[in-house]
């Protein structure tokens, strides 16, 4: 549920990501086009103001829609400027494989209730 993205200032023809579409249980890998023409299970936009100062990003997945993933394919639609190539230098994902939940006992992130 983090991405993080450290373009070095004297590559400007790198960026971070701006668009990111995620894709859940997808039997293959997908192409770019496939990507372009398939309904993602969540889109993600990221400006200048999600980036911390060690550039990362907290990302909210919307729980509901990620309860039975088997497999992610995470697709950066579009970088944060001009440049044609983005960079990524670590994406974390946070979860528990096989845990059944309550839906009642369910928080944010960031909640601390």
């Amino acid at each position: 549920r983090q991405i993080t993205s450290l373009p070095s200032e004297d590559q400007e023809d790198v960026s971070r990501p701006g668009v990111v579409h995620l894709f859940i249980n997808k039997p293959q890998n997908m192409d770019f086009g496939e990507a372009d023409d398939s309904e993602p299970t969540q889109v993600i936009t990221l400006g200048a103001s999600d980036w911390n100062a060690n550039g990362t990003a907290n990302i909210p997945l919307r729980f509901v829609k990620f309860q039975k993933t088997n497999t992610l394919i995470v697709y950066v639609q579009q970088g944060d400027g001009e440049a044609e190539a983005v960079r990524i230098d670590r994406i974390k994902l946070i979860g528990e494989a096989g845990a059944k939940r309550e839906m009642g006992s369910l928080q944010k992130a960031g909640d601390d209730d």
